[in-house]
């Protein structure tokens, strides 16, 4: 008999508790509640994954805030914000911000799950262009649970290191219909991830597909495997990932007029590695109001990173107020919801070379930082530290500058280990986000009775 965590109607995407309803982990013999005869049927139900990952709940709202939101990036300026409590850390257990990102997270997995599951018992019946469909498909499900599984881990788990990595991590949805028996460590739970990543890796090496940005593409599994192995403190395995990624066909903008107006438009620029469309995407309560209309706005430490010709500076405030709103999900001039949301891009992948190459010594670790801090117009080589400790400081501030509004921070200070020191715009004191963990929704420890996180301990002013 299988574990019930989740049990809530698909429909209307709201949990109940009544015994009669379908587990949300269970995984049928025919492949979930949709079954799978054909190319035509994964293709609509990834279609329907896709959706899930870019709804508000999950990548198209609540994880990309959360990152900037619960840093030292950004202030929340109106009381009536949804993002306040993420910002002062006045979230409870029974959040309904959290809980959503953990359905979204978990129906995400489940469905494509489901869909890998199904490619597997139809699969040795396809031949020809419609299994080189197949096998894109087939790598582009594993990439979606991988990355999803990933964000999950990030956000319910400590960040992986040696003393935590037996720690609690996630239940894991595996292929086969087995017994669901609780949550895996955080080192299983990356292995999970890993297999995932690989085993789409080989998969796009043996067909031959046009590359877009608008789909979890072979280079965007590179990409998300390069991040999880640099949260894995991997550096070597890193550095030869991004070698790989920066040896593409993609290029980094050079010119601060194309890379304003790469934020408003949904055509893809050259260095967009993944996208989430502005079609796969769900506009309530959405990134672009949410900084705008809530008066969220740039803290004093982030202003301060930033150099006076640094074009960046462009898209972080509209330009008719006086005042640092972020303006990167501005829309086009034709509507302010039409826009991407980028997933990873090619600046990404050369600031994490960069870091990996300085955390081993690597001379050219300068290089590969320049080519993305060169935005600032007034930088030169010469003026980028050489020292680890410097070097390691200025790539940090460099991600800072670069990822604003597209949810990073959070996130990379857990990983490395920075002190949150400057919160004094909320006058909160210093902060060891890497001892901070979310907790798992209330209402899932009461219905499945897994174990909880120590959450309250980690919180500022208690670690």
């Amino acid at each position: 008999m299988k574990v019930i965590f989740l049990r809530f109607t698909a429909v209307l995407f709201v949990l109940v508790g009544t015994s009669c309803s379908k587990s949300f982990f269970d995984i049928d013999d025919n492949g979930g509640s949709f079954v799978i005869n054909n190319v035509k049927d994964v293709q609509r139900e990834l279609d329907n994954v896709y959706k899930v990952f870019g709804s508000s709940n999950f990548y198209g709202r609540n994880v990309i805030a959360i990152g900037d939101m619960a840093s030292d990036n950004a202030i929340a300026k109106s009381s009536n914000s949804s993002l306040l409590k993420f910002n002062r850390y006045s979230f409870k257990d029974s959040d309904g911000d959290l809980l959503a990102i953990w359905i979204a997270g978990y129906r995400l997995v489940s469905q494509a799950t489901n869909i890998i599951y199904g490619i597997e018992r139809i699969e040795s019946g396809v031949t020809g262009p419609d299994k080189v469909l197949l096998d894109n498909l087939h790598a582009q499900a594993l990439g979606l649970r991988a990355l999803s599984n990933f964000t999950l881990v990030n956000i319910f788990g400590y960040s992986y290191s040696e003393e935590t990595k037996s720690g609690l991590g996630l239940v894991l949805l595996r292929n086969e219909a087995s017994d669901i028996s609780g949550r895996a460590s955080i080192e299983t739970t990356y292995s999970f991830i890993e297999k995932d990543l690989d085993e789409a890796d080989e998969l796009f090496k043996n067909i031959d597909v046009k590359f877009s940005g608008l789909e979890f593409n072979a280079l965007a599994i590179k990409t998300l495997k390069a991040r999880v192995l640099m949260f894995k403190h991997d550096y070597e395995g890193v550095i030869k990932i991004t070698a790989e990624i920066m040896d593409s066909n993609l290029d980094l903008i050079g010119n601060g007029s194309t890379y304003y107006d790469m934020w408003g438009s949904v055509s893809l620029s050259t260095e967009d590695v993944f996208v989430i469309a502005k079609d796969f995407q769900s506009y309530s309560s959405s990134l672009n109001s949410l900084y705008t209309i809530n008066k969220v706005e740039l803290s004093s430490s982030l202003k301060a990173l930033f150099g006076e010709n640094d074009y960046r500076t462009k898209v972080l405030a509209y330009e008719e107020q006086d005042m640092w709103n972020p303006a990167k999900f501005r829309g086009t001039l034709e509507s302010t919801r039409d826009y991407n949301i980028p997933v990873f891009r090619l600046s990404e992948v050369y600031l994490l070379s960069a870091e990996a190459k300085a955390r081993i010594g690597n001379s050219s670790a300068i290089d590969d930082l320049f080519e993305v801090a060169k935005r600032n117009d007034d930088l030169t080589l010469g003026n980028i530290p050489t020292a680890k400790d410097s070097l390691l400081k200025f790539i940090a501030e460099e991600n800072r500058r670069e990822f604003y509004q597209e949810g990073h921070r959070l996130y990379d200070m857990r990983r490395t280990g920075e002190i949150m020191s400057d919160r004094l715009d909320l006058n909160m004191g210093e902060f060891d986000a890497q001892k901070f963990v979310y907790p798992i929704p209330l209402i899932e420890i009461q219905a499945s009775k897994i174990k909880q996180n120590d959450w309250l301990s980690g919180m500022p002013n208690n670690n």
